[in-house]
């Protein structure tokens, strides 16, 4: 379907023109954010930043921009995420590859990173385990911040393994992280570690079933729910993990909203950790909760 070809215009338009009419088109189905969506497919097609975007207004795309950019349209306007429409994503400040193999990485983890962060600059952590890491935005982003870190990352799926670590690469710290296939509720790692960071499925299943259309119908499901309370991965995490830690060491997971750190807190409470905390996100809710071994 040739959806430029409805805005009336004559010829290939400038990058100023498609923006004033694809995001009026978007805006018109009621895709939200379609002025930032249409400058995202842009940018990812004209190779500009934001800014440049703004500055190169009047430049005319060449007819295989034009041509692509009218297919990613297309596909924006029935509700694909324009992350897995261009194959990429910025996260803390960092731009990763992603595709539906992987969840598309959100604000709240980039708050658990910057907590974990201050947390290994303010204790001596140097070896961390990251459960679950997908795009492995949370490994690269403490590989890229914290020069001095050991990293172990591991996951089920072989393909977000891949693609974790092609995006190590591309952020230049493929020396300094070990990607591994594990299920680590059936086989310990054969080293201890001073953090674990995770962000592990924790919508309900009734929840899922609620969920937005679009997220139901593009992100990988195994990413987004344990298929049961929510609960399932903080229950074996709680009565798994000091397995996995060395004295005094944390563990730090991203969590849902409501009452959900609330039950998280009590499940690590009954297994006899310690030092429970909660952190609010950017939003300040309390979506980060950290555990101490006892």
């Amino acid at each position: 379907m040739d959806l430029i070809k409805s805005f009336n215009v004559i010829g290939i338009p400038t990058i100023g023109k498609i923006i004033n009419e694809s995001s009026s088109f978007l805006r018109s189905l009621g895709i939200q954010e379609s002025i930032q969506k249409t400058k995202w497919l842009l940018s990812s097609i004209c190779k500009l930043s934001f800014s440049e975007i703004l500055l190169f207004q009047d430049r005319i795309l060449t007819e295989q921009e034009f041509d692509l950019f009218d297919n990613w349209l297309h596909r924006c306007a029935i509700g694909e995420p324009v992350q897995y429409i261009t194959n990429e994503t910025d996260f803390f400040s960092l731009t990763f590859h992603i595709n539906r193999d992987v969840l598309i990485p959100r604000s709240e983890t980039e708050r658990l990173v910057e907590i974990a962060i201050e947390t290994i600059n303010n204790t001596e952590v140097q070896s961390v385990l990251d459960i679950g890491t997908g795009s492995g935005c949370i490994a690269i982003s403490l590989a890229r911040n914290c020069k001095e870190l050991s990293i172990l990352a591991v996951d089920k799926s072989r393909a977000a393994l891949e693609l974790a670590n092609r995006n190590s690469y591309i952020n230049s710290v493929n020396n300094r992280i070990t990607f591994l296939q594990l299920n680590i509720f059936k086989q310990n790692p054969i080293k201890k570690f001073d953090l674990v960071v995770t962000n592990p499925p924790y919508i309900s299943l009734n929840e899922y079933n609620n969920l937005d259309k679009t997220i139901k119908l593009y992100e990988p499901r195994t990413a987004l729910t344990d298929e049961f309370d929510g609960l399932k991965f903080y229950r074996r995490i709680s009565q798994k993990g000091m397995n996995w830690l060395k004295p005094n060491g944390k563990i730090l997971m991203e969590v849902g909203k409501d009452k959900h750190p609330e039950m998280v807190a009590e499940l690590f409470h009954s297994e006899n950790w310690q030092g429970i905390k909660f952190y609010p996100d950017y939003n300040k809710d309390i979506r980060i909760i950290e555990v101490s071994r006892s």
